[in-house]
């Protein structure tokens, strides 16, 4: 299939798109053997209609809604309109009308005279909703005179046009959001808007502002002198009204109860805090140090000693304490300030402490739980003896357990392990040293190691078939690559070949015959002199197959350079007979000379089964070869070209240089005139219509020079240096660089810099030599300009008195062809550019 606008297709059924709109003619080629026939088809791609509509009717507020739609869609002859709520319309302006609330997407399909549709899709185009409106941020309660803004949230398609606010004290607003000063009392708050399309909404807040007058905070306390932890009772005497009491009681704690009871735990003055409230309306009352809380407060640490763990010392961290009272729960006391005890036994204790201040006459306790422990780590397991695989539980065997907190184990297998007891299973057969560690509530830690405590037993499974496919009917054997723990021999195996068929046996060989082809897993289980097992399954580990060779192809091709597709094989050497072969399914093969060839296709199964099929190829068309001498030399380098042919009507060459000529003589000429690499190619054509290339056996080598520099710049003033970047290329080695500079002197060298004395216009001249002796020159289009920088002087007329106005003048005195600019800087400021400088003002100076 050849297509007008440039693509083609070789598909039976193509599917083409085209981009644009047109006429194109479509061409099917059909060949069978030598013979061909076409046929071609023109294609109309017409223009889409281009498809607009708009509405002043979008939104609305109510229903029913009556929509008008203005149809601008450029060439159509017809139109669907889809309104959104399930009607229709073919009409050009169709107006249509709404009964229910929401937003409706509309659709028009427009239609030209080429039948070609366009559509357009507006989503939510209409769309149809009441007004909702909610006042944000109610209710709100403050002080008298109270003042509040309102803002509220409305939800509506069409523009709200008014607001309409009661306070509910006798007074509105139409603001949008209104400020106003509420006196004492409570107020419902009211709120209607209205869209354009005259629909309303209207919310009401009840309470909605609560004006209140503040309460006059008061307070007692008994007592305000107090020993530590015990009860202060506070009592509100406020006047007024009050609905909320905060209390901020100095220590960090607080209540909001009307009259709240508070313990102090430390000792010092504290500042009270009391806040009275009546409806959002505060006020405050601050009493500096009106508690004083007096010592003593109880309070001790516990030191333990690891290597005595009966032994307990007692540090003392009270506050205000004179005298001290020690209970060490197991019937025994002391008074000293810091005690050291020793319990008899391990157990849990409660150490009450109970001091005294006697200057204040106060006392406090406080207590704490103390575990004495004494006891060493050791644990037994279920089994020490177990298959790999399996596992074993450990246990801790403690006499107090509740003074331990910490068991840490060590399994010897790089894994770990908390808690009394545990279970552990072992992958690997092997000898492991089994670790506890554990630590009681002081901090205490002690370690118990069983050096290879657990022996695990067991085998590990592996196997491999001899060969990883076999042919129906032909013994498999399969190996036995299992390991033994080095203690016990395995003593059975039980295979599953993956047929229904399962043996066990005790000793090899192991062999096994398939009756059917296919892909099988394999399972192997062996079994020790310890009872320990082991599996291995290796899915789809064995292919058992029946291969028969067989393909499909032509047996006469009419011309070379025609396929042959292989079909239905399964496994694959081809030999095509031409020297060439390939691995592939259904391989393609191409003979590029005419000739009788021996096709044949070899396969071979996974089990090493082979089937060979063979056939023979005749290919018809025109035969032939060619020569050429000078094969490398200087553009332009003239090659000619001796050909030998067989069945053959004509010849096309293509010299690979985007030359080609059709010719019947066997000996032509050809001159390439650009460097470069070249590969010839003859193109042979017989009465029957095939074509066949011929590439040539050499490359033709086409040597070249493109001489190119630039200067580092064209100008200089007086004299200077200029530096030439040689940019010449070529694809033989550059043997030799000429420069001359105009100026009588020449340089060899790839990049000179070359010094210009005296003013002058020099023009640069770079030729370029080979090692092959081609050679190519290149004169500078712009020449190298040598100017004198320029001598001036000034003149001017009249003198006079100032005011002055006179003219100036500057003189180039070594003029030459340059072009001069001139600038004037004049003592007060002034900058002028011409030349001579008429009527120049001079005021003062």
């Amino acid at each position: 299939w050849k297509f007008s606008d440039g693509s083609f297709s070789t598909a039976n059924n193509p599917v083409k798109t085209f981009a644009a709109a047109g006429n194109y003619s479509v061409t099917l080629i059909g060949y069978f053997g030598n013979c061909t026939d076409s046929l071609v088809k023109t294609i109309i791609v017409a223009n889409r209609a281009n498809v607009a509509f708009s509405s002043a009717d979008t939104i609305g507020c109510k229903t029913p809604h009556t929509a008008t739609f203005s149809n601008m869609s450029a060439g159509a002859v017809s139109y669907l309109w889809n309104f959104g709520d399930g009607i229709t319309s073919t009409l050009a302006n169709p107006t249509h009308t709404y009964t229910t609330t929401g937003n409706f997407t509309v659709t028009l399909i427009a239609v030209n005279a080429n039948g070609c549709a366009d559509t357009l899709v507006k989503p939510n185009y209409i769309k149809l909703q009441a007004p909702e409106v909610s006042i944000n941020n109610l209710t709100q309660r403050g002080c008298a005179p109270f003042t509040w803004t309102f803002t509220a949230t409305v939800n509506s398609v069409d523009p709200v046009v008014s607001y309409l606010w009661n306070f509910g004290d006798g007074s509105g607003s139409t603001a949008q959001g209104p400020t106003h000063i509420f006196s004492t009392g409570s107020y419902d708050i009211s709120l209607i808007i209205t869209t354009a399309g005259g629909c309303k909404d209207t919310v009401t807040v009840q309470s909605g502002i609560i004006a209140s007058t503040k309460p006059a905070p008061a307070f007692t306390a008994t007592p305000r002198e107090v020993c530590a932890f015990n009860d202060v009772r506070f009592t509100d005497q406020s006047t007024g009204t009050v609905d909320e009491w905060i209390w901020q009681f100095g220590d960090g704690g607080g209540s909001t109860a009307q009259h709240p009871v508070h313990q102090y735990q430390d000792t010092g003055h504290f500042t009270v805090t009391f806040i009275a409230g009546n409806n959002g309306c505060y006020d405050t009352l601050r009493i500096p140090n009106y508690i004083h809380v007096l010592p003593p407060i109880a309070n001790f640490e516990l030191v333990a000693d690891c290597a005595q763990p009966y032994l307990k010392k007692f540090i003392d961290r009270s506050i205000g304490a004179d005298e001290y009272y020690w209970d060490f729960g197991d019937g025994n006391n002391s008074t000293l300030s810091n005690p050291t005890h020793t319990y008899a036994a391990p157990g849990t204790y409660t150490v009450l402490l109970t001091v005294k201040n006697n200057i204040t006459g106060c006392t406090h306790s406080r207590s704490m739980q103390v575990i004495v422990a004494d006891e060493d780590a050791a644990f037994t397991a279920s089994s020490t003896e177990i298959c790999a695989g399996s596992s074993t539980s450990f246990s801790a065997a403690m006499r107090h357990a509740n003074g331990i907190i910490s068991y840490q184990w060590n399994f010897g297998d790089g894994t770990t392990g908390t808690g009394r007891n545990v279970s552990h299973s072992y992958a690997n057969s092997g000898n492991y040293s089994v670790i506890l560690v554990i630590t009681d509530a002081a901090g205490c830690k002690d370690t118990l190691a069983m050096p290879n405590y657990i022996r695990v037993n067991g085998p590990v499974a592996n196997f491999n078939a001899a060969v990883p496919g076999s042919c129906l009917q032909t013994a498999v054997n399969f190996s036995d690559l299992s390991t033994t723990d080095g203690l016990h021999a395995i003593t059975q195996w039980a295979w599953n070949y993956g047929d229904g068929s399962v043996v066990n046996v005790s000793a090899p060989p192991f062999t096994h015959m398939y009756s059917a082809a296919g892909t099988y897993p394999v399972s192997l289980t062996v079994t020790d002199a310890a009872g320990c097992t082991s599996t291995k399954t290796k899915a789809n580990h064995l292919i058992i197959s029946t291969p028969v060779a067989a393909f499909k192809t032509v047996d006469t091709l009419s011309c070379p350079g025609s396929g042959n597709t292989s079909l239905e094989q399964a496994s694959y050497r081809w030999d095509f007979g031409d020297g060439t072969f390939s691995n592939a399914a259904s391989p393609s093969h191409f003979y590029n000379e005419s000739g009788v060839y021996i096709s044949k296709l070899t396969i071979t199964s996974a089990g090493g089964c082979i089937s060979v099929k063979t056939k023979k190829i005749t290919v018809k068309g025109p035969k032939g070869s060619f020569s050429y001498d000078n094969r490398t030399g200087c553009a332009p380098l003239t090659v000619t070209f001796k050909a030998s042919t067989q069945n053959r009507s004509s010849f096309v060459w293509d010299f690979n240089d985007g030359t080609t000529i059709s010719s019947n003589d066997s000996i032509v000429s050809h001159s390439y005139s650009v460097p470069g690499i070249y590969l010839p190619k003859m193109i042979l054509k017989d009465a029957a219509g095939c074509t066949v290339p011929i590439v040539g056996k050499d490359t033709i080598f086409v040597k070249g020079v493109n001489a190119a520099f630039s200067s580092s710049t064209n100008l200089l003033c007086d004299n200077g240096n200029v530096l030439f970047n040689n940019q010449s290329v070529s694809n033989d080695v550059i043997t030799n660089y000429q420069w001359k500079f105009g100026n009588g002197q020449s340089s060899s060298a790839v990049a000179p810099v070359q010094h210009f004395a005296s003013a002058g216009n020099y023009f640069v001249t770079l030729t370029v030599t080979t090692a092959a002796g081609c050679v190519d020159s290149v004169k500078a289009i712009q020449p190298i300009r040598v100017v004198h920088s320029p001598v001036i002087s000034i003149t001017q007329s009249p003198n006079g008195c100032v005011p002055l106005r006179a003219q100036i003048k500057g003189n180039l005195l070594n003029p030459d062809s340059s072009v001069v600019d001139w600038k004037w800087s004049v003592s007060d400021g002034r900058v002028l550019t011409n030349k001579i400088v008429d009527s120049l003002m001079f005021i003062n100076g």
